[in-house]
Order: structure tokens, then sequence, then C-alpha cells
């Protein structure tokens, strides 16, 4: 029930706690405890109102119970929310609930009080993370009210932990892209075997592509996976060297356009494997970027506006540094060349990337 007092962190903490005892357990036969969960609303006007784990429905979190069933339609802005166990966090819950986290993110509750972290590996730091990288404030509870609290849900805290043990334990693989995975249907022999060869003469490798030294030096780059034995390309890989990467990764590549000050465009599609692309852009500059006249030595020299080297470093760090898993997402190199009226200006072109749903 709904009533109104003076704001004051330590008692309403307390009566977090009170309604923590309230909650109702869920009838189950798998042996898992379910945890004591009080959760406490403190609204602009002084009004506050409660929930507990299970008081409307067996298994609904107090979290939920307060926001989407007491408080449904209602504006919750700037309210203050006390919840005696860090809220579940975003993914926790199956497709389509959400976790708590967001409910109270959604909410737009701007400061949260916890009880005590959960040792959950589906929750542990996550609500909280949650929480604060959207830019709620979020305390703790006092120490001692946070030993009340474990000591009520002993049963519980201990079965997450041993839960949280068990994870720790299993081996754990660490996937930085879903492109170091294998690519579907991509084989070894889809690799551009001029690709391959550009790459072994720059790195100055002494194997012969192909060969099996070849091999092995890629697969510990993890541009090649085995698989059952066989060795096949991962994303990395066929970005890297595969024959026409954009058949199969449409983000690959790249865009250049070229406006001039005439108001005509050039248009260049690079479909080549990525470590074709520098050379391919080169190619394409080559002689379209002005020149500049110098006056530093005795003759006029006239020489290009930017070192390619510049340009070559820009475009490779446009290809590296990109996001692929955004699907479709393509960078443009779009150089605006600019009409001059004096001569000596520095650079008479600008140059920028842009990434572009193709």
């Amino acid at each position: 029930m709904a009533y109104r007092t003076k704001f004051n962190s330590r008692n309403l903490m307390e009566l977090a706690i009170e309604v923590m005892r309230q909650s109702v357990p869920e009838p189950r036969t798998d042996g898992k405890v379910d945890p004591k969960v009080g959760a406490m609303l403190y609204k602009p006007d002084g009004t506050i109102e409660t929930a507990c784990r299970g008081e409307l429905r067996h298994g609904d979190h107090a979290e939920f119970t307060l926001l989407e069933r007491k408080n449904r339609g209602n504006n919750l802005d700037g309210s203050i929310l006390f919840a005696t166990l860090e809220p579940c966090a975003k993914g926790a819950r199956k497709h389509p609930k959400l976790s708590c986290a967001e409910r109270i993110f959604l909410a737009r509750i701007k400061e949260v009080w916890i009880g005590i972290q959960d040792p959950d590996p589906t929750v542990a730091r996550k609500g909280i993370g949650y929480l604060i990288r959207k830019g709620l404030t979020v305390h703790m509870f006092d120490r001692d009210l946070q030993e009340v609290i474990e000591k009520e849900n002993k049963e519980f805290l201990d079965q997450a932990t041993e839960r949280a043990a068990e994870i720790e334990e299993e081996p754990v693989k660490v996937a930085l892209s879903p492109l170091e995975n294998r690519l579907p249907t991509a084989e070894l022999r889809d690799f551009s075997d001029n690709a391959l060869e550009t790459y072994r003469q720059r790195a100055k490798i002494a194997d012969v592509v192909g060969s099996d030294a070849f091999n092995r030096r890629l697969l510990r780059q993890g541009i090649l996976k085995e698989e059952g034995g066989v060795l096949v390309p991962t994303g990395f890989g066929f970005l890297l060297f595969g024959r026409e990467p954009r058949t199969v990764m449409r983000q690959a590549g790249l865009l250049g356009l070229i406006l001039y000050p005439s108001g005509q465009s050039e248009r260049r599609e690079f479909d080549e494997p990525a470590v074709m692309i520098l050379d391919q852009v080169e190619k394409w500059l080559k002689n379209k970027l002005p020149n500049v006249f110098g006056r530093d030595q005795v003759h006029r020299q006239e020489g290009p506006a930017l070192p390619f080297e510049m340009v070559r470093e820009a475009v490779a760090n446009a290809l590296i540094h990109r996001d692929y898993s955004i699907g479709g997402a393509k960078d443009t190199l779009h150089i605006n060349i600019i009409k001059l009226s004096w001569p000596y200006c520095v650079i008479p072109f600008t140059m920028k990337f842009i990434s572009f749903e193709s």
C-alpha cells in the first residue's frame, strides 16, 4: 500500500528488508532455491510503494511486480529504487522477457540502492554494470544490512556460488569476433593466389605459397582453422585473401568516390582481397589527386600535396579498424578536390571515411 514519508536511506533500506521477508517461494521440484527479494520505490512526491518476489504470482521478480504490475503506465521519472538483491542483467531472461535492470532503466528511475550482489553467473555484477553504463547512480546497502540479507538468503547464495564455480572450472574460449571462426561454405581453394603471393613477398616469407609450412603459418595467424584434419578459411582469412570476398561478405571491400570542382564525380568499387586494395587505391588515385608547387628550392618544383604513404596509412587504418560484424556496411573513401585561387595551398583536397549500409 502506498504512503508518504521523508527520504531517509537507512530507513528505506530497512523497509526493503522487511518486505524481502514476505517473499513467497515458488513451488519447485528441481531443488533450486529462490532468493528472497524485496523492492521499494521512493517517488519524487515522497510516496513509497513496495513489492516482494512472488507477491502476486509465483516466480515473478520483485522489481517486475513493482514496476510492471503495480506501476504500469505511471510516470516514475526521478524515482529512487531500493532492491535487496542485484537486479537480473540484460540477457538473463528468455526472449522476449526484459531483465529487471532493463525495466529499471526504461522506467527512467534515476537512482538505485542495492542490497547485495548476486553471485549467480547469469547476473553477477552484470546488472549493476548495466545500470551504471546507462547513467544511473548506484549505491550499496550499509554493510550490517548486507549481512542480514546474506544470512536470510544463505541457501540461495550457496547454490549460486556453486554454479559460478562450476562455470569457472570449465575451459573458456574467448572469441573477440565471430570472424575468428570458420566462414561457412568457404574453402582453402577460394583464396586468391595473387593475394597470397603479394603477402608472402611483402612479409619476406621464404615458404612457398601452398606449402605445408606456409599453411601452418596461416593457421597460427588465425587466417586458417583446422576442422576434421582439413584447413578452412576463417572470416578474417577470407577478408584478407578471398578471391571474391563480397560474394560471401557484403561488408567487405571499399568504395572510392571523388568529387571534382566541376561537380562531376568518379566512383570505384574495390572488391579485391583486402591485401590487394591498397595497391589498387594507389593506382586509381595516381594522377587524380592535385599537385602543388614548391618554391623552397632554386627551381619551382611540382609534387603531390600529400605523400601517398599517408593516404595508404589512412586507408589501411579504415580497413583494419572498422566493425566487420555490421553486415552490409562498407567503408567509403570520400575525396573532395577543392578549386584553388591561390596556388600555394598546402592540401587542395579533403579526404574522409564513411561507413554505410550498401
